[in-house]
């Protein structure tokens, strides 16, 4: 059956110029404050399509005026003289449901096509005070800002994007549209070939009309089932809590989040969600829902199935007329049979690239020749951006790689008067390194050394391998987003990597954020399990090696470990070739369940204590840490 196929994204807004922006954006999960319009203070709005279009086409190979535009709503459309617009032809729809109809029959015709939405703001339509950067399904909503901007999203079919060498970014498996949405859940899920069980994320609309928003909210509840016997296993996202309003915009922007955590594989967060409702507060307690504060890993599926995702699309016109479309959107991935997960399906993202810290490389034979580096970079601060300084250290310092002998500093800065500051720093800092033959770092993460590795370890790279006790909730959440060349190694190591790295206790689930103390419990409550932590510990030492070996391209020349860190380093290092079960086994440990966790056999026998009971909740062992004087 031919199907929708995603093979290329672009998106601008609120100062965001590029969809690599826009992606950090969505990862953060944080409301991008609404600067200069996207569209009035920039070129022509028919010059910014055009320009969009192009992006999409470079995507696929491919020419622009071979394009087929679709212009997604009505009141905005009005802004576009689709006569300069650069594409085969243009057609418009009101909504994205009849949009998404059309386009399955012009890619079924062969037509590659492009779904654009623009959004203008008016101006001093929106109050910054009132905004908190939440969705509408949160008990401390206020409002949405407004902001201006454009998206467009490139469609082909399925069976038509090999023969032009296109990504596939997710493919539609199915959707439907129309007034009831309950029904149109279940028509959509139906189409789709699976099941509600099946889909890990829900994209929602969130609309900032609270009667709306409780119509959708009440009815994705219904549509989806309880959680009995799938609690806390979909989580709820929203576009709206990063964008504001925009229109069209907002509906395709929530389109293209869906596709992006789909591809980059991650679970989005809003970092300001508290808690639903308190009316409807229950029933999303006996859903399957949940809200994620933090962004985090979306590993693989146990059974090797490929992840899904759903879109909630809730749209009202000028009239107050409703219309609703709900898509189901699957992965797409590398075919290559007998493998699992190929090495050669890495997902690259921008993440790095857009931060707004920035680090600048320089490099000296000698203290002199660094301190004159130190100057000639201050008076580069005079005239040229930050990212084009170090652009342009960082040639300079490509240009003397071959001299190994060379000592290096590493600059952190997040502005022009931020690397100003550090370079004042590093002016007296690595004298007294020369003279103390030490180091030198500041607070913001700038680095240099008198006494650089390639000097003082001639003889090869340790790895040290700590305790199995390291494990905290939290750890290693972004790891997979910044490095995305581990996802497929680190998912080979174990038929449930998810299991094996504990993703639900380190990354927990709820519906009502978790306050601070709530958060210290759950680290204790994983710290007094033994086996959780040791699994998690193991895991974790095979995540942090992939980052040398793969992304660093250190190597280890000899490896040591305490406190049970000997049996992560021999299953980091690759002496046990399934790992996994190394790990299972940990989990499953008489010792770490019951002998020296749980019920403490083994301290109850050295103290002559009674056999426990099955309470166990006043414990006869623990760990204080007084801080106090001698005295």
């Amino acid at each position: 059956m031919t199907q929708l196929a995603i093979i290329g994204m672009d998106a601008k807004f609120s100062g965001l110029d590029n969809i690599d922006q826009v992606e950090r954006a969505f990862y953060q999960g944080k409301l991008i404050a609404s600067q200069s319009s996207a569209l009035s203070d920039q070129a022509p709005l028919s010059q910014q399509i055009n320009q969009s279009l192009t992006i999409l086409a470079q995507q696929v190979n491919g020419d622009a005026a071979q394009l087929t535009l679709v212009l997604l709503g009505n009141g905005d459309n009005e802004l576009v003289d689709s006569r300069s617009i650069n594409a085969k032809s243009v057609i418009s729809s009101a909504t994205l449901g009849d949009a998404l109809a059309k386009i399955v029959t012009l890619t079924q015709n062969g037509e590659i096509v492009a779904l654009l939405a623009v959004h203008q703001a008016i101006a001093d339509d929106t109050n910054t005070e009132l905004t908190s950067g939440n969705m509408s399904f949160s008990a401390n909503f206020t409002q949405y800002q407004t902001c201006s901007g454009l998206a467009s999203v490139l469609f082909g079919a399925t069976n038509n994007t090999s023969n032009r060498s296109a990504y596939v970014y997710g493919v539609v498996k199915g959707f439907a549209s129309g007034d009831d949405i309950n029904n149109t859940v279940r028509q959509a899920i139906e189409k789709s070939g699976v099941t509600s069980r099946d889909i890990a994320l829900l994209e929602v609309s969130a609309l900032g009309n609270i009667a709306h928003s409780e119509q959708e909210s009440n009815a994705l509840i219904n549509a989806y089932g309880e959680g009995a016997f799938n609690p806390l296993h979909t989580a709820i996202s929203s576009a709206r809590c990063i964008s504001g309003e925009a229109g069209n915009l907002s509906q395709l922007l929530g389109l293209i989040k869906t596709a992006i955590c789909l591809q980059q594989r991650y679970l989005p967060g809003n970092s300001v969600w508290q808690s639903p409702h308190e009316h409807v507060l229950q029933a999303w307690q006996q859903s399957r829902f949940y809200f994620p504060v933090d962004s985090r890993p979306w590993y693989p599926n146990k059974d090797g199935s490929l992840h899904c995702a759903a879109y909630s699309c809730l749209s009202v016109d000028e009239q107050g007329r409703t219309d609703y479309c709900h898509i189901i959107l699957q992965e797409s991935v590398i075919d290559q049979p007998g493998q699992r997960h190929p090495l050669t399906d890495v997902r690259r993202n921008g993440y790095f690239a857009n931060s707004d810290c920035v680090i600048t490389v320089l490099r000296g034979a000698s203290e002199p020749q660094l301190q004159d580096a130190l100057q000639r970079t201050a008076q580069l601060c005079q005239s040229l951006p930050l990212k084009e300084i170090a652009k342009q250290c960082y040639d300079q310092f490509n240009e003397s790689k071959s001299d190994v002998s060379s000592y290096q500093i590493a600059l952190l800065a997040e502005s022009v008067a931020d690397l100003l500051s550090e370079i004042k720093q590093a002016t007296t800092g690595i004298s007294l390194a020369f003279e103390k033959n030490s180091d030198w770092k500041t607070p913001k993460g700038s680095y240099f050394t008198s006494v650089p590795a390639q000097q003082s370890q001639q003889n090869g790279v340790t790895f040290l391998y700590p305790g199995i006790g390291a494990t905290y909730v939290g750890l290693g959440r972004d790891l997979f987003h910044l490095f995305p060349e581990i996802y497929q190694p680190v998912a080979n190591l174990a038929d449930d990597i998810s299991a094996s790295l504990k993703d639900t206790l380190l990354n927990p689930r709820s519906i009502v954020a978790h306050s601070f103390k709530e958060l210290k419990q759950l680290d204790l409550d994983l710290r007094g399990n033994l086996a959780n932590i040791a699994e998690a510990g193991v895991g974790f030492a095979c995540v942090f090696t992939t980052v040398f070996e793969e992304v660093f391209a250190v190597k280890a020349n000899f490896a040591t470990g305490y406190s049970m860190g000997e049996v992560s380093m021999y299953a980091a290092l690759g002496c046990w070739q399934q790992p996994g079960l190394m790990s299972a086994r940990l989990a499953q440990s008489d010792t770490f369940n019951h002998q020296l966790c749980g019920e403490l056999r083994t301290l109850r026998q050295h103290w002559d204590l009674p056999k426990a009971t099955k309470d166990l909740s006043q414990p006869i062992w623990e760990t204080y840490t007084i801080k106090a004087t001698i005295e």
